[in-house]
């Protein structure tokens, strides 16, 4: 959402005046006029041509990028089709955003005139899918924070007219009333059909706005303060999420060839299936109406039936999941990982399947794999010459010392070696002969060695209890690892179809940006050239520890989810009976209590749940030096 239209729902609502300094405070720099000139080394220009996207517009991207880089003070220009930009590296003399944008403008409009129905690349998935090929919300924009700041400073005002109205005893609007808007916003099927018609974005702060004006204006304190809460781990989660991708910027955006990216177009087979909040939500709303109608009819009070119905609003649910993945992804930036989709976060508890891409589990050095004797050399002194040879940096250098050789070997020579299919399957790629003064001692295979954090991420795999495949890749086999073997290389984006078809939700770990994207959750890792994999829900990075984390935190988001069902059962059972049996003045204020106490328990909790998860001990590692042969100078 611009910020003027922030500013614009704030004015309308007469909070221009109080969230002015705290928003002030919340943008850390201002943003140069169009003729101030950019006097700093990298910037970036929004794209907004629909034909500019997609496989049909390679010739129109590389128009632009020949374009700005005319322009004096451009070294470089890249687009990047996922963020939605075009990168620039700039020298002095700089050249104003004006001249930038212009240049921008003029290559869309011939977009735009030469291009019938160019926007084939702007959706990336079908009527099935949930994702688009451009962020909406780009990672280092200040748009998410001063969302979650309007939204906390609206429950600060909120706070304090209910907390006034109450001590002039002034009740503007009954709490039955005000709680029609948390209809629309905790049921997915009405909240959907508000963001399809304003965005995702306006949909949020629209609500939380309207949620905190209905509850201040009906002296709904206990709802307000579990509602800041949230807000509050939003715009920490936000911030968060904003400074580690400043603090990366020149990492992932300083080098032309690791800053471009084309756009992936995809499509899901069938709809994401609902999870655990959806089903409920359904039931729940169901169960409103039949609560309303029975009441009604038993008591004949209208207030009382209406009481009853909102106390089935799965509000408890929403909040439990919210909790859970805005504190998550503050977990996650607070280590680097770049969440460049929070609303995959959400996604998380209905995945049922992982898909691990072997080639992130091996590095580009080789290590020794197996060494063989042969005419009955000792195997102990040839796999001690074996480690002291080998150079994982250059494995088929010729290296010799104290009489000793080892050397690449003709693998045409190799027929006789027994096992030889067994260690070609075990992933051996290269075959080394060790000698001693010519004399043929051993034949060494080499493999390649395991990434760091590898046997992590695959020990998070098998105690995650979900179903789990593994990619075959192109730098070995990837048989061994104890999981089923799928294709893999440029036939995983097809296999990932066919398990969407299937199953429920895929998370894709990998390099390959055609995978991540097309996943329901993308966890991206950098290719071993530094190449991070654009278009992912979540960059990682190298660290597989954090991808070993995103896969616990799958299982960790469905039990926060079947948790928070749970807990909107028994509040809202215990307040629809409140509302029945009760009697009183107060007979809604309890009643309603009872779904805010629930509501409070399970965003608690979901927080709990992701905070737990970042302190959870790695699993065990299994070791892979061979100490016991290694010399002891290595």
């Amino acid at each position: 959402m611009p910020l003027s239209g922030v500013w614009h729902l704030l004015s309308g609502m007469g909070l221009a005046s109080v969230a002015r300094p705290f928003l002030d405070r919340m943008e850390p720099a201002v943003a140069p006029s169009p003729d101030d000139r950019i006097a700093r080394s990298r910037a970036s220009v929004k794209v907004h041509g629909k034909g500019i996207w997609g496989p049909s517009g390679e010739a129109r991207r590389r128009l632009l990028e020949q374009e700005l880089q005319r322009c004096p003070g451009v070294l470089w220009a890249r687009v990047n089709a996922p963020l939605g930009r075009v990168l620039l590296a700039l020298s002095d003399p700089y050249p104003t955003q004006r001249e930038l944008t212009a240049v921008v403008e003029r290559v869309e409009r011939l977009d735009a005139g030469g291009t019938a129905g160019g926007g084939g690349g702007e959706a990336l998935v079908g009527a099935g899918g949930h994702r688009s090929p451009r962020l909406s919300d780009q990672p280092d924009s200040p748009a998410p924070v001063v969302r979650a700041a309007t939204a906390l400073v609206a429950d600060g005002v909120a706070f304090g007219v209910a907390s006034a109205g109450r001590v002039a005893r002034w009740l503007p609007l009954p709490i039955e009333l005000a709680s029609l808007v948390t209809v629309v916003d905790t049921q997915p099927r009405l909240r959907g059909i508000l963001e399809r018609a304003i965005g995702l974005e306006r949909a949020d702060i629209v609500l939380a706005v309207a949620t905190a004006t209905a509850m201040g204006l009906s002296h709904g304190d206990v709802a307000i303060g579990v509602d800041a809460v949230l807000r509050a781990e939003a715009l920490a989660a936000a911030c968060a999420r904003r400074n580690a991708f400043i603090a990366a910027g020149d990492d992932l955006l300083g080098d032309p060839d690791r800053a471009a990216a084309e756009a992936v177009v995809g499509e899901r087979p069938r709809p994401l299936p609902r999870g655990p909040l959806e089903r409920y939500a359904d039931a729940a709303g169901i169960g409103a109406l039949g609560a309303f109608g029975a009441t009604a009819a038993v008591t004949g009070d209208a207030r009382r039936a209406a009481v009853a119905g909102l106390a089935l609003l799965p509000r408890p649910v929403r909040f439990g999941r919210e909790g859970f993945s805005h504190h998550l992804m503050w977990v996650l930036a607070r280590r680097g990982v770049h969440v460049m989709r929070p609303e995959a976060l959400r996604r998380l508890d209905r995945v049922d399947t992982i898909v691990i891409d072997h080639d992130i589990l091996v590095s580009p050095m080789l290590a020794v794999g197996e060494v063989i004797p042969v005419d009955g050399a000792d195997p102990s002194e040839v796999a001690v010459q074996a480690y002291a040879l080998f150079q994982p940096t250059d494995p088929a250098a010729l290296v010799t010392r104290d009489g000793w050789t080892l050397a690449p070997l003709d693998p045409y020579g190799c027929s006789g070696i027994q096992d030889k299919q067994r260690l070609e399957t075990a992933g051996a790629v290269r075959i080394l002969g060790l000698t001693q003064g010519g004399r043929p001692m051993a034949v060494v295979w080499a493999i390649p060695e395991r990434a760091p954090a590898s046997e992590a991420l695959l020990a998070s795999c098998r105690r995650s209890g979900l179903a789990v495949r593994v990619a075959q890749g192109d730098r070995g086999p990837a048989d061994g690892l104890g999981f089923p073997v799928v294709p893999g290389g440029r036939r995983l984006v097809a296999v990932i179809a066919d398990l969407q078809a299937e199953r429920g939700g895929v998370l894709v770990v990998s390099h390959r940006r055609a995978a991540v994207t097309g996943a329901d959750v993308g966890v991206g890792v950098d290719d071993h050239d530094g190449s991070p994999a654009w278009g992912a829900d979540v960059l990682v990075g190298g660290d597989l520890s954090a991808a070993a984390m995103m896969v616990e935190a799958v299982a960790a988001a469905a039990t926060v989810s079947r948790q928070a069902v749970r807990l909107a059962q028994i509040g809202s059972g215990a307040g629809a009976l409140v509302a029945v049996t009760g009697v009183g003045p107060h007979l809604v204020t309890r009643s309603t209590l009872m779904v805010h106490g629930a509501t409070a328990l399970s965003l608690g909790n979901g927080i709990r749940v992701a905070r737990d998860l970042a302190r959870r001990p790695p699993p065990p590692a299994s070791p892979c030096t061979p100490w016991h042969v290694l010399p002891a100078r290595r």
